[in-house]
This record gives structure tokens, C-alpha cells and sequence, in this order.
């Protein structure tokens, strides 16, 4: 089923549409169905079944008929879908072929299977560690384990009777895999992003099918529903657990306001978020310290009071106020005065403190620490006790980001739930608006894997960070002195009974570690010198080889071009020995006819007129050709004449003068030897 599941996820929401008619949802499942099993044939009676089979979504016969009788994009074999439809009805059906080749694109486009392959192939790294076919299954199982737990989620929210846990294969994978996934759901593509949503947004419509729930009917009631927000939330609000997380919460929260949710905080809340600030920095006032390297901090505060450099406890204080104030007026967020707990006596008192017992041991945490959980739970209960019991009636809800108090509520009480994650909610109330490439983002950062890390003591990491800071000024040396240091004492330091006593510990012991990293850096910077030496003579060498194949380089095409130029110069050569041979033999026959007909043309006795005149004609003729030859046979010989067609020939003045080495102005003896 799940390669059927991603398949209609592509097209159940292809279009984006808000649209909450359930026939219009039928009519994609069925659509859905023909391009699954490429618009074969089938009998209309047996669609029920066939749709069953391939999405594990029950629909009726009836309702079937109704899709296929109002619409066109099907056709028939032995006739049209009639108003009273049969359960033994022998109709055949398919889309028609316009609409399925149409639908059959729409797929392609949006199905999740396009990007798990582009991301493979463009990741070397991904590459190197599973093969194709192991990326797309892990991918597969992941996002086929969110599709389940939504069913849950969404059949709690809806008060629907639907269990698919069979269906849930135990995802146990291993480190090095979640961040593969991790990798796949981060890497930034709002078309893959979307193809995402829409699969996990399919759980909705999953269960509004099966359960019989007419979603439109209740969109007013969604918009008038009120979010208390809990601690977590409003960490991630204020960035306190990093910039990310701060920018998804906080387009999840705009996008509740746009669709019409009050958002609250209950004086609960309130008072538990400035306790944990304060509590949190008595541990950083005790000691204060210049700490740069805070990545082995497991603690949101302290972690973003190192991490902005506030310096001072009071100071830090008065800016998370401040930010906090100015989140209320942002968001116009109702803070509610009343102190529930304070004031609850009897039976109230006594069901507070029941739940908060409960809590604490399920999560492993102290009554005190458990308490505003149980208050905010309770507290909201009690604001529902006149609404009824369906999603539709009720008002109020706890928005949280603590999977644990989730799933404490799913196992140990039965009334309906008053907690709601953020991704559950998100994937609720963009079913009832346009969808941006921000929700989407927002959807699937919500769903990535939390890897598993070794957590160690806070006290421990604090104490060490508190002594190494004041024998390491910047965050590079912190963390090598951190990582020798911590890696040999933790334990030692770990049994130690208080802080002080940890501290003390860490101070006597820490000298030989710094000698330690001293030696290491020395050691480090030793070798890079000696590689840079290397290094040095290694590129010399090369240099050097370079420089060698240049000149070889160099030299070949010398070669070639030189006797590229030999080759014009000899061919201008032979033009011009020609021409020259052809200007003295003209030169020669215009002297002995000049010598010829003189005479005779200024002899005073030569009385034959007619033999003058052809000879006054010769010699008139012999005189320009005289000069031209003489002309053409200076220009034939001259090396500046030469030197101006032999550049034409695109030779250089250095070649030229090359090739004319030794070699006079004048060069008859050049032409003919």
C-alpha cells in the first residue's frame, strides 16, 4: 500500500484546491485509482472493492455512483451510470483519455519519487554509503511511519475509531540513516516540500472518509478555536532553542491567527517559562565565565545566554522580557492573570495534583516539574466542561511541542485530548486555506527525526566550560581542551556531590590536559610546517617541470612556426624570381627595340614614311614599358618591399629580420642562388 499511498498523495492535493467536498475527494481517489492501474477496464461494482484494495479507504457504492454518474472525465462500455445504481451493476469504466493523460502528468510532477531520485543523484556523499534502491525505501518507510501517526493524531482530534498501529512497521534505523533522512527532508526545494505535505496531510483525508466527518461543516468551528501555548512554544517563539526553530513556529502561529485562532497563555505558562529563566541562570551567576564554545550545552538557555554573548545574568533577564513583551503586542496574545492552581481547592486540587503524580512518572521528571503540565491539562479540561464532546464543540486546545505529555495524554486518560502538536494542527487548518512554499517548509521541519545523542550531565559540562574558559580565551581551544578533558574525567567528575566540589575537581586535575593540548597544538603546528615545507619543495619542483614543458612547448611551436615562415618566404621568393625574370626580359626587349628604331626614326634620308611611323609607334610603346620593368624590377629586389609582403602574409618584423639575417638591401643574388 505505501507505493499506492505516495502515488495519491500527488494527486489528491495537485491542484492546491481548499475545497472540503467529499465528493470532490472521492472523485480524485477514483481518478487516483485509474492512473495506479493505467486506466485499465473495470466494472463498476467492483470499484469499492479495487479502491479498498489499493488505498485501504472504504467507499460506498452509492457514492461512487454519484462521482461517476455528474462527471464527464469517465467513460463507459454498455451504456451510462444510471441514477439508481446496482451493487451487480455489469457497466464498465475508465477515465477518458484526455483526463487521464492529463492526471497521469499531474502525478509526475508532484510525485515524491521524482525528488528522492534528484536529491540521490546530486548527493556523492549519500551515494557512497546505500544504494538507490536503499535511499528510496528508507525515505519510504519514514514517511509511510508519519502518514500512520497522523491517523492517530487526526483520529483523536476528530473523535473518529480508527487504529492503524498494525500498520506500522517498528522504523528502528540507526544514527547514520536518521541523518540521511534528515539530510533529505533539509535540503531546500518547495516542490519536494510540498510532495511531502501532502502525503502527511493525507491522514486527514484518510480519516474523514472512513469516519464519516463532513469537514466543511466544521470549518467555522476551526476558526473559532483557542490555542494556550505551552513553555516549549514559547522558547521556539522567542529563538531561545535557535533561529530555526523560531521561524517555524513563528509562520505557524501567523498562520493560526489568518485562519481565525485566538492564541493564550495561561498564567501557568507564564510563570513557568520566567521561573526556568531564572533558575537556569542562578547556575551561570554562581560563575561567571567567558565560555565561546557552548555546543556540548543541553540547555536552551544557558546555551543562548553564552551564545549571545550577554555577559551579564541581570542583563540577559531584561532582554528575554523584553522580547517576550514585544512577542505579546506582535501577535496581540491574550496573557491570561488567573492562578489557576493557586486558587484551586477540593476536588480541582486533588485532580491537579493526580495528573501531575502521573506525569511526572511517565516522564521522569519531579511533581514540581510536572505541575504546570498537569494545571494547563486540567485548567483547560475545566474550560471545555459545558462543550460538549466532539472537536466540532470544543474550544480549547494546548498547543505543545512535548511529544511525551502527547502521549502520556493517549495512554492514561479517555476524555478527548486537549493537547495537539504542531505539525498535527498546521496540516488542519491548511486544509482550509491556500497553501504557500513557507507552510510547506514549516510542515517538514516539523516531522524530521530527532538524532539520538549521548546527553551528558549539565552540571558536569557547565563546571568544565567554567574552568576551561579562564585557560582559553577563544572557542577553538575551548573545544580541543573540552574534548581531551571530558573524554578521561567525565565520569570522575560525574560522581562528585555539587558543583563546587566538581569544580574544585576539575581545577586540580585539569593542568596535565593543558599541558596535553599545548603538546597536540605544538605537534599540529610542527607538521604543518614540515608540510609546508614539503610543500614548498614539491611546488618548486613542479614549477620547474612546468617551466620545462613550457620551454618544450615553446620550443616545438617555434619549430613549427619558423618553418611555417620558411615556407611563405620561399613562396614570396619564387613569385618574385619570376617576376623579376619576366621584368629584365622586358627590360632587354624594349632596350634592342629602342636601339633598332632611333636611329632610323632620326635619320633625315629615311624617306619611307610608313616604316617610320611603325617604328615612332614601337619605340612610343617601349618608353612606359621600359620604366615599368625598371620599376618592377627595383620593387621585385628590394627587402623593404619584400618585408611589406611578407607581413601581409602574417609574418612578424622579428621573423622577417630572421630570415633576412645577412642579407643585403639589394638581393639578386638572393633570388637566383
Amino acid at each position: 500500500m505505501e507505493n499506492n499511498l505516495y502515488r495519491l498523495g500527488a494527486l489528491m492535493f495537485d491542484d492546491d484546491s481548499s475545497s472540503f467536498s467529499r465528493k470532490t475527494t472521492i472523485r480524485k481517489i477514483i481518478e487516483a485509482f485509474f492512473v495506479l492501474k493505467e486506466n485499465c477496464t473495470v466494472l463498476c461494482s467492483e470499484l469499492p472493492e479495487l479502491v479498498k484494495d489499493a488505498f485501504d479507504i472504504e467507499l460506498h457504492i452509492d457514492e461512487i455512483q454519484k462521482v461517476l454518474y455528474n462527471s464527464k472525465n469517465f467513460e463507459f462500455i454498455g451504456g451510462h451510470c444510471q441514477k439508481q445504481h446496482s451493487d451487480y451493476c455489469s457497466l464498465q469504466v475508465h477515465l477518458t483519455i484526455k483526463r487521464y493523460e492529463l492526471v497521469s502528468q499531474k502525478e509526475y510532477y508532484n510525485s515524491i519519487y521524482r525528488y528522492i531520485d534528484e536529491y540521490y543523484n546530486s548527493d556523492e556523499e549519500i551515494r557512497n554509503i546505500i544504494t538507490n534502491e536503499e535511499f528510496t525505501k528508507l525515505i519510504e518507510d519514514f514517511l509511510y511511519s508519519v502518514f500512520v501517526q497522523n491517523i492517530a493524531k487526526s483520529s483523536r482530534m476528530f473523535d473518529v475509531s480508527i487504529d492503524k498501529k498494525d500498520l506500522l512497521t517498528d522504523l528502528k534505523v540507526s544514527e547514520e540513516r536518521k541523518k540521511i533522512i534528515n539530510s533529505f527532508l533539509d535540503y531546500d526545494d518547495d516542490n519536494k516540500n510540498k510532495a511531502i505535505y501532502n502525503i502527511g496531510s493525507l491522514a486527514i483525508e484518510y480519516v474523514i472518509l472512513n469516519g464519516g466527518i463532513d469537514l466543511q461543516s466544521q470549518e467555522s468551528n476551526i476558526l473559532k478555536k483557542v490555542l494556550y501555548l505551552d513553555t516549549n512554544i514559547i522558547y521556539r517563539l522567542l529563538g531561545i532553542n535557535g533561529e530555526q526553530r523560531k521561524i517555524k513556529v513563528r509562520n505557524l502561529i501567523s498562520r493560526c491567527i489568518e485562519t481565525g485562532q485566538q492564541i493564550k497563555i495561561s498564567y501557568t505558562s507564564k510563570k513557568e517559562f520566567f521561573d526556568s529563566i531564572d533558575y537556569q541562570l542562578q547556575k551561570v551567576v554562581r560563575y561567571p565565565s567567558n565560555i565561546r564554545y557552548t555546543e556540548p550545552i543541553d540547555n536552551a538557555i544557558i546555551k543562548d545566554y553564552y551564545d549571545t554573548k550577554s555577559g551579564n545574568a541581570k542583563f540577559y533577564r531584561a532582554k528575554v522580557q523584553a522580547e517576550y513583551e514585544d512577542l505579546i503586542r506582535e501577535f496581540s496574545i491574550v496573557e491570561e492573570k488567573y492562578d489557576f492552581y493557586g486558587t484551586a481547592r477540593g476536588k480541582d486540587r486533588l485532580a491537579i495534583d493526580r495528573y501531575a503524580s502521573s506525569i511526572a512518572g511517565y516522564k521522569n521528571k519531579t511533581l514540581k516539574e510536572a505541575l504546570p503540565d498537569a494545571t494547563n491539562t486540567y485548567y483547560i479540561e475545566k474550560l471545555r466542561s459545558n462543550q460538549g464532546k466532539t472537536f466540532r464543540e470544543l474550544k480549547e486546545f494546548f498547543l505543545t511541542s512535548d511529544k511525551n505529555l502527547i502521549n502520556w495524554e493517549t495512554e492514561a486518560k479517555e476524555t478527548y485530548p486537549v493537547t495537539i502538536y504542531p505539525s498535527n494542527w498546521l496540516s488542519i487548518i491548511l486544509r482550509f486555506g491556500s497553501r504557500t512554499n513557507d507552510d510547506y517548509r514549516s510542515f517538514v521541519s516539523f516531522i524530521r527525526n530527532v538524532p539520538h545523542e549521548e546527553k551528558r550531565d549539565l552540571d558536569v559540562v557547565l563546571a568544565t566550560m567554567q574552568v576551561i574558559a579562564q585557560k582559553a580565551e577563544t572557542a577553538e581551544k575551548q573545544k580541543a581542551l573540552f574534548e581531551i578533558f571530558v573524554e578521561n574525567e567525565y565520569e570522575s567528575i560525574l560522581k562528585k556531590s555539587n558543583f563546587e566540589e566538581k569544580i574544585i575537581y576539575i581545577e586540580e586535575t585539569i593542568p596535565p590536559y593543558i599541558d596535553r593540548m599545548f603538546e597536540e597544538q605544538s605537534e599540529v603546528i610542527r607538521r604543518l610546517e614540515e608540510q609546508s615545507r614539503l610543500n614548498t619543495i614539491k611546488q618548486q619542483k613542479e614549477i620547474e617541470n612546468l617551466r620545462h614543458e613550457f620551454e618544450e612547448d615553446k620550443s616545438s611551436d617555434d619549430k613549427q612556426r619558423l618553418e611555417l615562415c620558411e615556407e611563405k618566404f620561399n613562396s614570396e621568393i619564387a613569385d618574385r624570381k619570376l617576376r623579376l625574370v619576366i621584368s629584365i626580359i622586358v627590360f632587354i626587349g624594349c632596350i634592342i627595340g629602342l636601339i633598332y628604331t632611333l636611329p632610323n626614326i632620326l635619320s633625315v634620308d629615311n624617306t619611307n614614311k610608313s616604316k617610320i611611323l611603325i617604328e615612332f609607334f614601337i619605340s612610343s610603346i617601349s618608353f612606359p614599358v621600359l620604366l615599368w620593368s625598371i620599376k618592377n624590377i627595383y620593387k621585385t629586389s628590394s627587402v623593404k618591399s619584400l618585408k611589406q609582403d611578407l607581413l601581409l602574409k602574417e609574418i612578424t618584423k622579428q621573423e622577417i629580420d630572421l630570415l633576412l639575417e645577412n642579407r643585403n638591401k639589394l638581393f639578386l643574388v638572393v633570388l637566383f642562388f
